[in-house]
């Protein structure tokens, strides 16, 4: 099956290990990223290889995610592996983070994903691409300042120019 891909990266203004340390909270999601509504950690281990969580996202979309790779310090990747609301047929997501220097770092996000029936997958990738860049918008947002919960139209009217 082939998957569709979409990808965003920005410039956070923090050491990559703090970036790093926000990113990682995997099975607290909610409490570090605006647009999870609600997550809860289904598996004993909060992050590594297995962490499992489910999420309840906006428009009653609720995923179940389980981590599949994790490389300490710089990238995870998740699988959707059960979802509701929402025409999925495979996803797969990717954060990274890099250093840019002491106060620098990029974040970068890579989704292959199919939805079902195929033809939406070309469809859904514009909205998806947008999610996408609103999700790392959030962790800039938390990173950089602090602030839990900002809305999305707070952070794009902030981060305007990204």
């Amino acid at each position: 099956m082939k998957l569709a891909r979409v990808t965003y990266d920005l410039q956070v203004n923090v050491g990559s290990s703090k970036a790093w340390e926000i990113l990682s909270h995997y099975g607290d999601v909610a409490e570090h990223h605006s647009i999870v509504i609600d997550s809860k950690l289904l598996s004993e281990n909060p992050h590594g290889v297995g962490a499992d969580r489910w999420c309840q996202l906006p428009d009653r979309i609720q995923v179940w995610e389980r981590i599949v790779e994790w490389n300490e310090g710089s990238s995870y990747t998740y699988e959707v592996y059960k979802w509701k609301n929402f025409p999925l047929k495979s996803m797969f997501t990717t954060f990274r983070v890099e250093s840019l220097g002491s106060e620098k770092a990029r974040l970068s996000q890579v989704v292959d994903f199919r939805l079902s029936p195929g033809f939406l997958t070309g469809l859904m990738t514009g909205r998806l691409r947008k999610g996408v860049r609103d999700t790392l918008l959030a962790y800039k947002h938390v990173m950089e300042t602090g602030e839990r919960d900002a809305s999305l139209k707070v952070l794009r009217k902030t981060y305007k120019q990204i």
